[in-house]
Protein backbone atom coordinates (compact mmCIF):
# COMPACT_ATOMS: atom_id res chain seq x y z
CA UNK A 1 0.00 0.00 0.00
CA UNK A 2 3.26 2.72 0.79
CA UNK A 3 4.48 1.55 -2.52
CA UNK A 4 1.15 2.43 -4.41
CA UNK A 5 1.32 5.58 -2.88
CA UNK A 6 4.35 6.90 -3.20
CA UNK A 7 4.02 5.84 -7.12
CA UNK A 8 0.58 7.93 -6.72
CA UNK A 9 2.82 11.06 -5.72
CA UNK A 10 5.42 10.39 -8.59
CA UNK A 11 2.77 10.07 -11.28
CA UNK A 12 0.97 13.32 -9.76
CA UNK A 13 4.10 15.61 -9.95
CA UNK A 14 5.21 14.09 -13.16
CA UNK A 15 1.54 15.48 -14.49
CA UNK A 16 1.67 18.51 -12.90
CA UNK A 17 5.19 19.20 -14.29
CA UNK A 18 3.98 17.80 -17.84
CA UNK A 19 1.12 20.69 -17.69
CA UNK A 20 3.19 23.49 -16.83
CA UNK A 21 3.61 26.16 -18.73
CA UNK A 22 7.12 27.16 -20.51
CA UNK A 23 8.94 30.58 -19.32
CA UNK A 24 8.01 32.99 -21.62
CA UNK A 25 10.23 36.17 -22.57
CA UNK A 26 8.75 38.36 -22.94
CA UNK A 27 5.42 36.97 -20.59
CA UNK A 28 3.19 38.73 -23.32
CA UNK A 29 3.74 36.18 -25.44
CA UNK A 30 0.54 34.66 -26.88
CA UNK A 31 0.02 30.91 -25.67
CA UNK A 32 -2.27 30.86 -29.38
CA UNK A 33 1.61 31.23 -30.87
CA UNK A 34 2.69 26.99 -31.43
CA UNK A 35 6.07 26.52 -29.83
CA UNK A 36 7.54 25.40 -33.42
CA UNK A 37 6.96 29.35 -34.53
CA UNK A 38 9.14 30.45 -31.68
CA UNK A 39 12.43 29.92 -30.06
CA UNK A 40 13.91 27.59 -27.54
CA UNK A 41 16.85 28.92 -25.26
CA UNK A 42 18.94 27.48 -22.89
CA UNK A 43 21.49 28.70 -20.26
CA UNK A 44 24.25 26.30 -19.25
CA UNK A 45 24.34 25.88 -15.68
CA UNK A 46 27.39 28.17 -15.37
CA UNK A 47 25.65 31.14 -17.36
CA UNK A 48 23.79 33.77 -15.39
CA UNK A 49 21.32 35.70 -16.84
CA UNK A 50 21.27 39.36 -15.94
CA UNK A 51 19.24 40.71 -18.71
CA UNK A 52 17.15 39.52 -22.11
CA UNK A 53 16.31 42.24 -24.08
CA UNK A 54 16.39 44.86 -21.67
CA UNK A 55 13.83 42.71 -18.86
CA UNK A 56 16.02 42.50 -15.58
CA UNK A 57 15.38 39.84 -13.11
CA UNK A 58 13.11 41.56 -10.22
CA UNK A 59 15.30 43.35 -7.52
CA UNK A 60 15.06 41.64 -3.98
CA UNK A 61 12.31 42.32 -2.25
CA UNK A 62 12.58 44.80 0.65
CA UNK A 63 10.38 45.88 3.78
CA UNK A 64 7.56 47.76 2.96
CA UNK A 65 8.39 48.05 -0.87
CA UNK A 66 5.83 48.60 -3.52
CA UNK A 67 5.66 45.42 -5.09
CA UNK A 68 3.26 46.50 -8.08
CA UNK A 69 6.12 48.90 -9.68
CA UNK A 70 4.65 48.72 -13.39
CA UNK A 71 7.88 47.03 -14.81
CA UNK A 72 8.40 43.74 -16.06
CA UNK A 73 10.87 41.36 -14.77
CA UNK A 74 12.36 37.98 -15.85
CA UNK A 75 10.47 34.68 -14.08
CA UNK A 76 12.16 34.06 -10.92
CA UNK A 77 13.47 30.75 -12.22
CA UNK A 78 16.02 32.15 -14.37
CA UNK A 79 18.47 33.42 -11.44
CA UNK A 80 18.96 29.82 -10.61
CA UNK A 81 21.60 29.71 -12.54
CA UNK A 82 23.18 26.41 -10.58
CA UNK A 83 21.17 24.20 -13.44
CA UNK A 84 20.33 24.53 -16.93
CA UNK A 85 16.86 26.88 -17.66
CA UNK A 86 14.96 27.02 -20.67
CA UNK A 87 12.82 29.99 -22.45
CA UNK A 88 10.45 30.41 -25.42
CA UNK A 89 10.99 33.81 -27.43
CA UNK A 90 10.19 34.98 -30.90
CA UNK A 91 12.32 34.36 -33.91
CA UNK A 92 14.64 37.58 -34.46
CA UNK A 93 17.79 39.53 -33.05
CA UNK A 94 18.20 39.06 -29.38
CA UNK A 95 20.40 40.53 -26.63
CA UNK A 96 21.31 38.67 -23.42
CA UNK A 97 23.79 40.18 -20.73
CA UNK A 98 25.09 37.39 -18.96
CA UNK A 99 27.84 36.56 -16.24
CA UNK A 100 29.88 33.31 -15.53
CA UNK A 101 29.52 31.72 -12.03
CA UNK A 102 30.74 28.01 -11.77
CA UNK A 103 30.53 28.08 -7.86
CA UNK A 104 34.40 28.34 -7.67
CA UNK A 105 35.03 31.33 -9.85
CA UNK A 106 32.71 34.61 -11.25
CA UNK A 107 32.89 37.36 -13.68
CA UNK A 108 31.98 40.83 -12.14
CA UNK A 109 31.54 42.20 -15.48
CA UNK A 110 28.63 41.13 -17.79
CA UNK A 111 29.11 40.37 -21.43
CA UNK A 112 26.36 41.36 -23.83
CA UNK A 113 25.70 38.50 -26.46
CA UNK A 114 23.16 39.68 -29.93
CA UNK A 115 22.36 36.80 -31.81
CA UNK A 116 19.72 36.63 -34.44
CA UNK A 117 17.60 33.46 -33.62
CA UNK A 118 15.44 31.75 -35.96
CA UNK A 119 11.82 30.09 -35.41
CA UNK A 120 11.47 26.18 -34.72
CA UNK A 121 15.27 26.15 -33.72
CA UNK A 122 16.99 25.23 -30.03
CA UNK A 123 20.12 27.03 -28.82
CA UNK A 124 22.01 27.34 -25.75
CA UNK A 125 24.53 29.20 -24.69
CA UNK A 126 27.25 27.68 -22.85
CA UNK A 127 30.32 29.59 -21.35
CA UNK A 128 34.07 28.30 -21.78
CA UNK A 129 37.30 29.09 -19.79
CA UNK A 130 40.93 29.16 -21.65
CA UNK A 131 43.76 31.21 -19.85
CA UNK A 132 41.63 32.54 -17.02
CA UNK A 133 39.12 33.92 -19.41
CA UNK A 134 35.79 33.19 -20.05
CA UNK A 135 34.25 33.08 -23.29
CA UNK A 136 30.57 32.38 -24.11
CA UNK A 137 29.27 30.54 -27.45
CA UNK A 138 25.73 29.78 -29.17
CA UNK A 139 25.07 26.04 -29.64
CA UNK A 140 22.44 24.19 -31.60
CA UNK A 141 20.89 22.72 -28.91
CA UNK A 142 20.26 19.48 -30.91
CA UNK A 143 23.50 18.82 -32.32
CA UNK A 144 25.57 20.33 -29.81
CA UNK A 145 27.57 21.76 -32.49
CA UNK A 146 28.82 25.65 -31.96
CA UNK A 147 26.90 28.39 -34.38
CA UNK A 148 29.40 31.45 -33.29
CA UNK A 149 32.70 29.06 -33.43
CA UNK A 150 31.45 26.31 -36.07
CA UNK A 151 36.09 25.89 -36.48
CA UNK A 152 36.22 25.48 -32.39
CA UNK A 153 38.87 27.73 -32.45
CA UNK A 154 41.06 28.45 -29.31
CA UNK A 155 41.71 31.98 -28.01
CA UNK A 156 44.96 32.79 -29.80
CA UNK A 157 42.95 32.18 -33.37
CA UNK A 158 39.80 33.71 -32.52
CA UNK A 159 41.68 36.48 -31.47
CA UNK A 160 43.77 36.70 -35.32
CA UNK A 161 40.22 36.48 -36.79
CA UNK A 162 38.99 39.17 -34.80
CA UNK A 163 41.69 41.57 -35.84
CA UNK A 164 41.13 40.91 -39.28
CA UNK A 165 37.13 41.18 -38.78
CA UNK A 166 36.90 44.06 -36.70
CA UNK A 167 39.87 46.22 -37.79
CA UNK A 168 41.19 45.02 -41.49
CA UNK A 169 37.99 44.56 -43.25
CA UNK A 170 36.76 47.73 -41.73
CA UNK A 171 39.60 49.86 -42.84
CA UNK A 172 38.97 48.08 -46.56
CA UNK A 173 35.24 49.03 -46.70
CA UNK A 174 36.33 52.71 -46.00
CA UNK A 175 36.33 53.28 -42.37
CA UNK A 176 38.61 55.37 -40.14
CA UNK A 177 40.06 53.05 -37.23
CA UNK A 178 43.06 53.76 -34.85
CA UNK A 179 44.62 51.73 -31.83
CA UNK A 180 45.96 53.48 -29.35
CA UNK A 181 47.46 52.01 -25.95
CA UNK A 182 47.65 53.69 -22.41
CA UNK A 183 50.92 55.63 -23.15
CA UNK A 184 49.93 57.43 -25.45
CA UNK A 185 50.69 55.36 -28.71
CA UNK A 186 48.42 55.63 -32.47
CA UNK A 187 48.38 53.74 -35.34
CA UNK A 188 45.81 55.59 -37.55
CA UNK A 189 44.82 53.47 -40.32
CA UNK A 190 44.82 54.87 -43.98
CA UNK A 191 43.53 53.73 -47.24
CA UNK A 192 45.92 51.48 -49.18
CA UNK A 193 47.94 49.87 -46.43
CA UNK A 194 49.16 53.28 -45.18
CA UNK A 195 49.24 54.20 -41.43
CA UNK A 196 50.37 56.99 -39.54
CA UNK A 197 52.46 55.96 -36.30
CA UNK A 198 52.60 58.59 -33.59
CA UNK A 199 54.16 58.32 -30.23
CA UNK A 200 53.07 61.19 -28.14
CA UNK A 201 55.27 60.45 -24.89
CA UNK A 202 58.19 60.35 -27.23
CA UNK A 203 56.98 63.33 -29.63
CA UNK A 204 57.52 60.91 -32.57
CA UNK A 205 55.32 60.68 -35.86
CA UNK A 206 56.20 58.72 -38.60
CA UNK A 207 54.35 57.61 -41.95
CA UNK A 208 54.28 54.34 -42.92
CA UNK A 209 52.53 51.43 -44.50
CA UNK A 210 51.51 48.45 -42.30
CA UNK A 211 50.95 44.80 -43.22
CA UNK A 212 49.54 41.51 -41.61
CA UNK A 213 50.20 38.04 -42.35
CA UNK A 214 48.72 35.24 -40.78
CA UNK A 215 48.24 31.68 -42.59
CA UNK A 216 44.98 29.13 -42.82
CA UNK A 217 45.23 27.55 -39.07
CA UNK A 218 45.35 31.32 -37.64
CA UNK A 219 48.57 29.86 -35.84
CA UNK A 220 49.97 33.13 -35.73
CA UNK A 221 49.09 36.89 -36.93
CA UNK A 222 52.22 39.04 -37.65
CA UNK A 223 51.54 42.91 -37.85
CA UNK A 224 54.32 44.56 -39.21
CA UNK A 225 54.67 49.01 -40.31
CA UNK A 226 57.31 49.85 -42.26
CA UNK A 227 57.97 53.41 -41.98
CA UNK A 228 57.83 55.82 -45.10
CA UNK A 229 58.44 59.61 -44.07
CA UNK A 230 59.99 60.49 -47.86
CA UNK A 231 57.55 59.23 -49.73
CA UNK A 232 60.25 56.84 -51.45
CA UNK A 233 58.33 53.74 -50.75
CA UNK A 234 55.78 52.81 -52.91
CA UNK A 235 52.88 50.00 -52.10
CA UNK A 236 53.99 47.55 -54.43
CA UNK A 237 58.04 47.65 -52.70
CA UNK A 238 56.29 47.32 -49.55
CA UNK A 239 54.31 43.94 -50.16
CA UNK A 240 57.71 42.61 -51.35
CA UNK A 241 59.04 43.37 -48.16
CA UNK A 242 59.20 40.52 -45.10
CA UNK A 243 57.91 40.94 -41.86
CA UNK A 244 61.89 40.96 -40.54
CA UNK A 245 62.49 43.86 -42.64
CA UNK A 246 60.64 46.22 -41.05
CA UNK A 247 60.34 48.43 -38.31
CA UNK A 248 57.69 47.65 -36.33
CA UNK A 249 56.98 43.79 -35.92
CA UNK A 250 54.62 42.49 -32.99
CA UNK A 251 52.35 38.85 -32.84
CA UNK A 252 48.93 38.95 -32.15
CA UNK A 253 48.40 37.36 -28.60
CA UNK A 254 44.64 37.74 -27.65
CA UNK A 255 41.78 39.43 -27.54
CA UNK A 256 39.53 41.28 -24.60
CA UNK A 257 36.72 43.01 -24.37
CA UNK A 258 34.68 44.97 -21.99
CA UNK A 259 31.67 42.68 -22.59
CA UNK A 260 29.55 45.52 -24.67
CA UNK A 261 31.74 45.40 -27.49
CA UNK A 262 31.95 49.20 -26.66
CA UNK A 263 36.26 48.25 -26.11
CA UNK A 264 38.24 45.77 -27.81
CA UNK A 265 41.58 45.65 -27.10
CA UNK A 266 44.37 42.95 -28.38
CA UNK A 267 47.33 42.44 -26.65
CA UNK A 268 50.29 42.51 -29.09
CA UNK A 269 54.02 41.01 -28.77
CA UNK A 270 56.77 42.93 -30.12
CA UNK A 271 60.16 41.59 -31.28
CA UNK A 272 60.79 45.20 -33.04
CA UNK A 273 61.02 46.08 -31.00
CA UNK A 274 60.98 43.56 -27.66
CA UNK A 275 57.91 45.23 -25.81
CA UNK A 276 54.03 43.93 -25.05
CA UNK A 277 51.77 46.65 -26.03
CA UNK A 278 47.47 46.41 -25.30
CA UNK A 279 46.35 48.58 -28.68
CA UNK A 280 42.63 49.22 -27.61
CA UNK A 281 40.53 50.19 -31.30
CA UNK A 282 38.53 52.99 -32.18
CA UNK A 283 36.68 54.88 -34.54
CA UNK A 284 37.42 58.65 -35.66
CA UNK A 285 36.38 60.82 -38.16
Amino acid sequence: MKKLFVLFLMLLNFSAFAKSKSVKVPASISDDIPEEELVSMTFASSVVVEAIDGINPAPEKKKGADEADGKEYLDSSLSKFNKNRTVLMMPGTHIFVVKFNNGKSYTLMPNSLKFTLEAGQAYKIVAKTEKNKVSFELLDAKTGKSVTNPNNYNLHQKSILAYVEQVLDPVAAGKKLYLTDHRGKFWYYGEDLTVTVKDSYANEEHAGFIGFSTDAKLSKGTIYIKYNDDGSLTKDDFLKLKPEDCDLVYEIDEISSDGFGLMLTFKLKGSKPKEELLMSKNSFQ
